[in-house]
């Protein structure tokens, strides 16, 4: 058996400890030292971009959230360093930008670990809604067939010019959008009070992943008859509306 002992001076007393066993210290140091071989061991994987989620077609004046997906055994930790419009820098895997103007915008993000780096750019197209808007229906009083519309920033967006239904796909006008969806059903019964019917709270879920709940008014068959209705509904909700597409 083996014996340890210690000495301890106590003012006027000399102490003699003799202790059998392990003792709690002992353990400690054995676990930070298992701890510290297990990181030592660990494989060492340098870290690569796999995703960048995100909308890419945006509306001005809209806040999207952007974040990057990463390989599943990239060694930790990991640093997110963001470069967006205006040169402005963050850092992190959740950054939220909002798009005031407008135009062609560039994105590039870079991921590092004690191993290795990655980059990656996107570009997102910011469109004016209520231009588009107008556009759209003035390709719908003109009785185009449906086509691409390009703008000055070659933002291509395809809208349906004409009175053509597509098929599981209806239009709608959003009134009100919540991160909540109790507090979304509280303002549709609010809008219902007052005497408005034909509204619904919309499960909107982006290509991010977030979800959205959106008071949604109006069911149409066509972009047409949901435009042409707008000035109406702006009337009766007493706001500005915003036109979605809902599928299903």
């Amino acid at each position: 058996m083996h014996h340890r002992v210690l000495y301890s001076l106590v003012p006027g007393v000399l102490i003699l400890l003799v202790l059998t066993g392990k003792l709690n210290t002992d353990a400690a140091l054995h676990e930070s030292l298992q701890s510290e071989l297990r990181l030592t061991q660990a494989p060492k994987i340098a870290v690569r971009i796999d995703t960048v989620y995100g909308n890419r077609r945006v509306y001005t004046g809209d806040e999207e959230n952007y974040r990057v997906r990463v390989n599943e055994r990239a060694s930790w930790p990991i640093k997110y360093e963001w470069i967006l419009p205006g040169g402005i820098q963050t850092s992190g895997n959740n950054i939220i930008h909002k798009f005031e103007k407008f135009g062609k915008y560039q994105i590039d993000v870079v991921v590092s670990n004690r191993y290795g780096k990655d980059s990656a750019r996107i570009w997102v197209y910011a469109v004016d809604r209520d231009v588009l808007l107008q556009k759209t229906a003035q390709r719908a009083d003109s009785k185009v067939s449906p086509k691409v519309i390009r703008d000055d920033a070659a933002v291509e967006i395809r809208v349906l010019a004409n009175d053509l239904v597509v098929e599981g796909t209806y239009y709608s006008w959003v009134v009100e959008t919540y991160l909540n969806r109790i507090k979304a059903e509280r303002a549709l019964r609010s809008y219902t009070e007052l005497g408005l019917s034909n509204l619904r709270v919309f499960e909107d879920v982006s290509d991010s992943g977030s979800t959205a709940y959106r008071v949604v008014i109006g069911k149409f068959k066509t972009q047409r008859r949901a435009v042409n209705r707008k000035k109406s509904i702006e009337r009766s909700v007493r706001r500005s509306v915003i036109l979605i597409t809902i599928r299903g």
